[in-house]
């Protein structure tokens, strides 16, 4: 066989391709370490990024996961090439997370924008978990998505702070409202029992007594009305700290303000030999301005008391100037002035704050809670202005405030409520008393007999029913709080059911405005405050029937009533029947009845002198299983004291 020869240029040529090929392995070769490192380098990051990362395809199978993502390599290595669905499969997942991911990832491809969206997981350890997922779409080169990068951090912290913090929020507005009906109740329990104190005093104070008596008398009138000045303040301080406290703008003459406010303290100023000095620039005399009227007073009131309080000689100045005018709008300035004990320089950045008064000494001798000054500040605050003072250690002060003003048209009188300084009634008003309080029915029927011919009393709005059925009545009287049917569920069905519009006054020992916004709306025409005196519930009358179309004949002096006996009696009657009906509930197994009657008698035990029952009370009132034991000793104490009366 003959072989061929290579030539040369052939071995010459074959060499240099070989030269060349192992250079361009020793290329590859580096540039395939280089790939290799920089993979490396790069599947390090992604591996390392602190969130859940992975890549898709188009079609929505994984090609990358990082280690946050699956923490179980196997299972990450499992994962290349499927689905969520095949993961949801394998894991035990619902596969409704699948359905939602696949959609999302589809408007991703669709749009070619990321989107975010909160996911719900159930993890190994079968603990809820929250992520925040962001899908994100990679382009080609020719623009159209190739890869989709999903990343997601874990929000689970996020959201328990988030349960928590509703939950917080919950449990305060629990708060809020726990501590309103508190308020409310509170107000209730103690504005019932005053309107009686009150009410009998002013009875007593008709009778002739001796100068002892009189004292006597005053010191309890006086005591009284200081306990519902304190309630007050303590309610409209929470009024204020709820922001439940509303201003209104209705036309106010500032002239009549003045004049109303010195009309308070001038008797006051004239016992300590001090003078009260007002002023008014002139141009305010005639003017009506769009403001809160009982806020205003309240405001200068309390700076007055203040004022009047500390000042032992010397003045007490009120004045109102006007500091500017425009064609609507007008700037007043209020000031406060007194000679009397000023505020050390220690203690004048402390005077505005809640429970504060100069000095614990003041509270001793002036008595007070120490909340005058800091509502009134919220007060002017919330009218727009800032409650300032001046004032140095045995030289005086200087309280005073600016207020903005929209002028207005005086008022129409009609639309005025009528203050009716002796008001009388038509002796032939038939009028309905709904209370179920005996003292109180007491109290209202010692006024009302001396006025009308015509009363008629029942202990709940189940009664008032079933007299309303029977009888005609100029004008019922509703007690808010009773037993059986209280005074909004009977108003409704007078007005609805019964279709009744006979004139309702709710007598009502709630304070707050949003309550008697409530009576109005229910279908009552107006509403008295408990305690309520009796001018002020014959003049209330008057205004609700309309006491202009009425004859008013010459008004003839009530019979005069042994009040205290009177009253006596009346105790021992309704407690006798109260410690009857204790026996009964106890026998009957009825612990709510027996709550009820608790409840009940309170107020009359505390005005009888026995206070030391009134834990007793308390306890049986809140219990929820009968006590024989401190019902026994309550009953024992009512009777040892009825047999004393006697």
């Amino acid at each position: 066989m003959k072989t061929s020869k290579i030539s040369t240029k052939e071995i010459e040529i074959l060499l240099a391709e070989n030269k060349n090929l192992k250079k361009e392995n020793d290329r590859l070769k580096v540039k395939n370490k280089t790939a290799v490192s920089q993979k490396k380098f790069f599947k390090n990051i992604l591996n390392g990024i602190p969130s859940d990362l992975v890549v898709f395809d188009r079609h929505h199978r994984y090609q990358f996961l990082n280690p946050i993502s699956i923490k179980d390599k196997i299972m990450r290595n499992w994962m290349i090439d499927k689905t969520d669905f095949d993961y949801c499969r394998k894991r035990n997942q619902p596969i409704q997370i699948a359905k939602n991911r696949r959609k999302i990832f589809n408007q991703v491809i669709r749009e070619k924008k990321e989107i975010s969206f909160e996911e719900k997981m159930i993890d190994i350890d079968g603990n809820t978990v929250w992520n925040f997922r962001r899908m994100h779409p990679v382009f080609n080169s020719n623009n159209d998505v190739e890869h989709v990068i999903g990343y997601a951090y874990d929000i689970t912290h996020i959201k328990k702070m988030k349960v928590d913090l509703e939950s917080a929020q919950k449990k305060g507005e629990v708060f809020i409202k726990a501590k309103e009906s508190f308020l409310a109740n509170m107000s209730h329990e103690i504005r019932t029992p005053m309107n009686a104190i009150l009410g009998m005093s002013q009875l007593l104070s008709n009778i002739k007594l001796s100068k002892k008596n009189k004292m006597y008398l005053n010191g309890i009138s006086k005591s009284a009305s200081n306990l519902l000045v304190i309630i007050n303040e303590i309610l409209d301080y929470s009024k204020i700290n709820s922001n439940k406290l509303n201003i209104e703008k209705i036309p106010v003459n500032l002239f009549e303000e003045l004049n109303n406010c010195e009309q308070l303290f001038i008797l006051k100023c004239e016992e300590k030999g001090i003078r009260l000095v007002k002023s008014i620039s002139k141009e305010l005399e005639n003017t009506y301005i769009k403001s809160d009227p009982v806020r205003l007073n309240q405001v200068l009131n309390n700076l007055v008391s203040n004022a009047v309080k500390f000042t032992k000689k010397g003045t007490v100045n009120l004045n109102i100037e006007l500091i500017k005018s425009t064609k609507d709008q007008l700037t007043i300035q209020f000031s406060i002035i007194d000679t009397g004990a000023g505020i050390p320089k220690s203690k004048l950045n402390h005077i505005f704050n809640p429970f504060s008064q100069a000095d614990t000494s003041v509270t001793r001798e002036y008595g007070g809670t120490g909340l005058g000054l800091t509502i009134s500040k919220k007060i002017v605050n919330l009218m727009g202005g800032e409650l300032s003072v001046l004032s140095e250690e045995n030289s005086g002060s200087n309280f005073s405030f600016i207020l903005n003003f929209k002028t207005c048209k005086s008022p129409s009188i009609t639309k005025q409520k009528k203050h009716i300084k002796n008001p009388t009634l038509n002796k032939k008003l038939k009028i309905l008393l709904v209370e179920d309080n005996p003292l109180n029915q007491l109290y209202a029927q010692s006024v009302l007999e001396k006025h009308i011919k015509n009363l008629t009393i029942v202990n709940n709005g189940e009664e008032a029913i079933k007299v309303i059925n029977n009888q005609k009545f100029d004008l019922i009287l509703m007690d808010i709080q009773m037993p059986i049917m209280g005074g909004l569920e009977c108003t409704k069905i007078i007005r609805k059911v019964k279709n009744i519009q006979t004139p309702i006054i709710a007598l009502t020992a709630n304070a707050f405005k949003e309550d008697r916004a409530l009576y109005l709306q229910t279908g009552m025409n107006s509403y008295l405050s408990k305690p309520f005196s009796e001018q002020e519930l014959i003049s209330e009358i008057s205004n609700v029937i309309g006491n202009t179309k009425i004859i008013i004949p010459n008004q003839t002096r009530a019979k005069k009533i042994n009040l205290p006996p009177a009253m006596i009696n009346l105790f021992i009657s309704e407690m006798n029947k109260n410690i009857k009906l204790f026996e009964l509930h106890v026998s009957e197994n009825d612990i709510q009845s027996i709550n009820r009657l608790a409840h009940k008698i309170k107020p009359n035990l505390s005005m009888f002198g026995l206070e030391k029952v009134i834990p007793l009370c308390l306890n049986i009132e809140k219990c929820t299983k009968i006590n024989k034991t401190e019902i026994s000793k309550l009953t024992t104490s009512i009777s040892n004291m009825i047999q004393h009366l006697k």
